[in-house]
């Protein structure tokens, strides 16, 4: 029998300890190398987009509609309040660090290797990561996705590695389904994992076959890799579904917009055009993405597949070189492929997979090229530094600027408010509503379909419960938003005002209602308002304005092949972007008006949009801001559908007025078109 103080013992701990020793000294140095180029976020406490309602908000069954139950768990096991400074980004750090290890072991790497250490930053710190930590409830659970991940990968790299014949044989099965629980984990996360976890498995195949593996194996290799994501996403699916049917929840439109697949069929062609436009700016390092030029990413690329092209002569001649190209441009595509059935692109944010697509291409071209390739490429990965380092920079100063105006914001409507409202009520909640939106301007650098650096009061073209709940969270009175059936009765009040910051851009109704007006484009809540019949309109209105009895020179078509009237209305065959610009020679009318109402019926052969376009005085051309547009659906029995546009504008109008009946080619009647004034200016007004 040993004894405690046996010398076997003693030697064994020993042992024990020197296997973990360089484990806890790469982690060490993996967080210090995240904290470095995470430091600003891990030290400041900035707001971002939805933070105002997950500070609130505390129910985990959220996550089930956008169909992550893997954050749905993690909450109900600790992490209740995912809005906090320091600490859903240091999560994801940790996390980020242990599937760094992983993934090392999954593509044949050692822990200690400094060319290894050198590739993290790319891997946890790319520019692409801070699109999906703006969210921060997102946070912690992308850190575990990229763990998840590559612990299958490692798993897949473990279980291949000493097979060298190429069937699959029963033993081999439940490392494939070990490997799938997890890759379903990491999909729970966030559905973008499927792709990162496609790169981890590719690239540790492609490691292997570079390390000397038998060509022979290389379909056998393929199976088993498809065999786990396959497994993945069924597993992920089967969860999902079992989650869904305990808590009574059901998947929201937010994912169900990004699943297209009937574009795919209809325009193929335009969905892989798209595919390719968003890979050529990723790796090209477009300021459309990074916030500024930074081309040594594709330099980055190039360098990395020299050497793995290189590798691959040495190994087989031309046909390796041959299978080393096509590996590679399969690696760079792979986080591109839920485009496909997205439309042809994703937000910046879901791109998850491509930081891991840049470490193992560096990894491996680095390590199997020419050393005087890889002295090239080390200095290309310090500039790639630099440009990760000033693209954080540049979002970071966004954050802080945008975070001020917010602020700033807040407390001069709070004080406008305070000065307008009777004091005897300000104790308690006041109901409020917003017209428009409040744009923020920086030279600093913003990505489109990126909450980095925008406002508040600008999400969302303008959303009253997004400012009313970011006014609670910072300390500001409460608010109540006014209810949706009461909107219209505000309409015309909200037309007279003037906008943010004129004195009269808040104001109370004539009910008590606090009215707002950021700006004059209408938010979208009034956007949709703006797009209905005015219920105050009566049978017997007459219009100043009617088509059918209008001479023919008051309007005119652009874009169209064949115009001519009809004992059913104006027929148009219709390219693309159909225009029909008309003036109705009531100048005094529209120039005196503050709102105005078009009512039309349309009779078209498909779905499409229609779009109504106005000018105020003095306005020569037609502008985006001065649009309303709706959707329209021929009707079963093929008849017209009736539609009607509020067009409003606080100074008037100019005698020009354009309907885009549809988008495409079709066949289009208009059966009439006809204008009321709905709201005369006061005088002065």
């Amino acid at each position: 029998m040993l004894h405690m103080g046996s010398p076997q013992i003693k030697e064994y701990h020993k042992f024990d300890f020197k296997q973990i020793e360089p484990i806890l000294r790469t982690m060490a140095i993996l967080l210090l190398l995240f904290a470095a180029f995470h430091l600003t976020e891990l030290s400041n406490f900035t707001l971002n987009i939805d933070d105002e309602y997950q500070a609130f908000s505390h129910d985990p069954a959220r996550w089930l509609e956008a169909g992550r139950w893997t954050p749905y768990l993690f909450e109900l096991l600790g992490l209740e309040d995912p809005v906090l400074p320091f600490f859903p980004l240091a999560l994801f750090g940790l996390f980020c660090s242990i599937g760094y290890l992983l993934f090392l072991r999954a593509i044949g790497e050692g822990y200690s290797n400094p060319l290894s250490l050198a590739f993290f930053p790319l891997f946890a710190a790319f520019p692409t990561w801070a699109f999906l930590t703006a969210f921060r409830p997102n946070t912690p659970a992308a850190g575990l996705g990229i763990a998840f991940s590559c612990w299958a990968a490692l798993l897949f790299r473990q279980q291949r590695e000493n097979v060298i014949e190429a069937v699959i044989r029963v033993r081999d099965i439940w490392p494939i389904v070990t490997a799938g629980f997890l890759g379903a984990v990491a999909i729970g996360c966030y559905q973008s994992f499927f792709a990162f976890l496609a790169v981890a498995l590719c690239a540790s195949m492609i490691s292997m076959s570079l390390a000397g593996r038998a060509a022979r194996l290389m379909a056998i290799d393929c199976a088993v890799m498809l065999a786990i994501l396959g497994f993945s996403l069924f597993l992920y699916s089967v969860i999902l579904k079992f989650f869904l049917v305990l808590s009574a929840q059901h998947i929201g439109s937010y994912i169900q917009i990004y699943i297209r697949i009937d574009d795919l069929i209809a325009h193929p062609a335009q969905i892989l055009s798209q595919l390719l436009n968003q890979m050529m700016d990723i790796y090209l390092g477009r300021k459309s993405i990074y916030g500024y030029e930074s081309p040594v990413i594709i330099l980055l690329v190039l360098v990395a597949a020299t050497g793995i092209v290189h590798r691959a002569y040495r190994l087989a001649g031309a046909r390796g070189s041959f299978i080393a190209v096509l590996s590679i441009f399969t690696l760079l595509a792979l986080p591109f492929g839920m485009n496909l059935i997205s439309g042809g692109s994703m937000p910046p944010r879901s791109l998850v997979a491509v930081p891991v697509v840049l470490a193992s291409l560096g990894l491996l071209g680095f390590k199997y090229g020419p050393r005087w390739l890889s002295r090239i490429g080390l200095i290309i990965l310090v500039l790639v530094f630099f440009c990760i380092l000033k693209s954080l920079s540049g979002f970071n100063a966004t954050r802080e600027l945008v975070q001020l105006h917010d602020r700033q914001l807040a407390m001069a409507l709070s004080e406008r408010i305070a000065h307008v409202v009777d004091s005897a009520k300000s104790s308690k909640p006041l109901t409020l509503d917003v017209f428009g939106f409040q744009s923020f301007h920086t030279p600093y650098p913003r990505v489109n379909e990126s909450t980095i650096g925008t406002s508040f009061f600008e999400w969302d073209r303008g959303n009253p419960y997004r400012m009313v709940y970011y006014m609670k969270l910072i300390g500001l009175p409460v608010f109540n938003v006014v209810r949706p059936e009461r909107r219209f009765e505000l309409l015309d009040q909200f037309v007279a005002m003037p906008s943010w910051p004129a004195m009269g851009s808040v104001r109370t109704a004539r009910d008590g209602t606090i009215l707002v007006k950021l700006g004059e484009e209408p938010n979208p809540l009034y956007s949709q308002l703006l797009a209905t019949k005015d219920p105050s309109s009566r049978p017997d209105d007459e219009p100043f304005y009617r088509m059918s009895t209008a001479e023919a020179s008051s309007w005119s078509v652009l874009n169209v092949s064949v115009a001519h009237r009809s004992s059913e209305g104006l027929v148009l065959d219709t390219g693309s972007d159909p225009q029909l610009v008309f003036r109705t020679g009531a100048l005094p009318i529209v120039k005196g008006c503050g709102r105005i109402e078009l009512s039309t019926k349309l009779r078209v052969e498909k779905p499409s949009k229609v779009q109504v376009f106005y000018k105020k005085p003095e306005q020569t051309e037609f502008t985006g801001d001065m649009t309303i547009a709706t959707e329209i659906v021929p009707p079963a029995n093929g008849g017209f559908v009736e539609l009607n546009f509020q067009m409003i504008s606080r100074e008037g109008f100019a005698d020009s007025f354009r309907l885009d009946p549809v988008e495409d080619y079709q066949r289009v009647t208009i059966r009439e078109i006809e204008l009321f004034c709905r709201y005369p200016k006061p005088r002065g007004g």
